[in-house]
């Protein structure tokens, strides 16, 4: 296992040697990519990662969300949002994207209070009504077994998703709450039903 963390390492630095003598190294797209190669070569070593992100002349919200992605990876949620905070007093803009990462490694930590501070910034960066951000909100609520709250997150989503609906019916199947997690399915299949009639109605 070390031996072939070794050799992907080895593999990623010749790539970035070859992108650096030409120049083409400056280009978003490539130095991306090559960030994350070396974010998954060592598990926890995020070593050549950031120091290759300290390189970089262009950065860009993919930078980001692959920066924060190693960290959560890496079990490292509180870096994570300490570097998702830095950047955006940098001037970084997040995305949804951006905050499905974080919220990922929020359930898996069962850090509600962390997820209540990242909440709290979405909100205030105007995208509590992502879809993406929204999904990823809610289904860290129902897995830190906070259904209420996952509720009200559901409730406030202008568009909803699969992944939406079924976070929160698992949400409340996992709390014990099977009535509501039925209530909210056949919910679900009346609004599908709905949606089939008025396309239908539509054309």
């Amino acid at each position: 296992m070390i031996e072939s963390s070794r050799h992907a390492l080895h593999s990623v630095f010749i790539s970035h040697c070859q992108a650096v003598k030409p120049g083409i190294f400056s280009h978003g797209y490539v130095a991306n990519n090559i960030l994350s190669r070396y974010s998954k070569c060592v598990v926890g070593d995020l070593n050549p990662a950031c120091k290759l992100f300290d390189e970089m002349p262009h950065k860009d919200t993919v930078t980001l969300d692959t920066v924060i992605t190693a960290y959560v990876d890496s079990g490292n949620l509180r870096a994570a949002w300490d570097f998702l905070k830095s950047m955006k007093r940098c001037g970084f803009q997040a995305d949804g994207y951006t905050f499905v990462s974080i919220f990922k490694g929020v359930a898996r930590a069962s850090r509600y209070d962390l997820g209540q501070k990242v909440h709290s910034l979405i909100v205030k960066i105007g995208y509590e009504r992502n879809v993406y951000a929204g999904s990823a909100l809610l289904d860290m609520y129902a897995e830190c077994e906070r259904v209420e709250d996952a509720y009200d997150v559901f409730r406030g989503m202008p568009t909803r998703n699969f992944i939406s609906w079924n976070a929160l019916l698992d949400g409340f199947v996992q709390v014990g709450d099977r009535d509501t997690a039925f209530w909210l399915l056949d919910w679900w299949r009346r609004n599908v039903l709905w949606l089939k009639m008025a396309h239908l109605l539509h054309f």
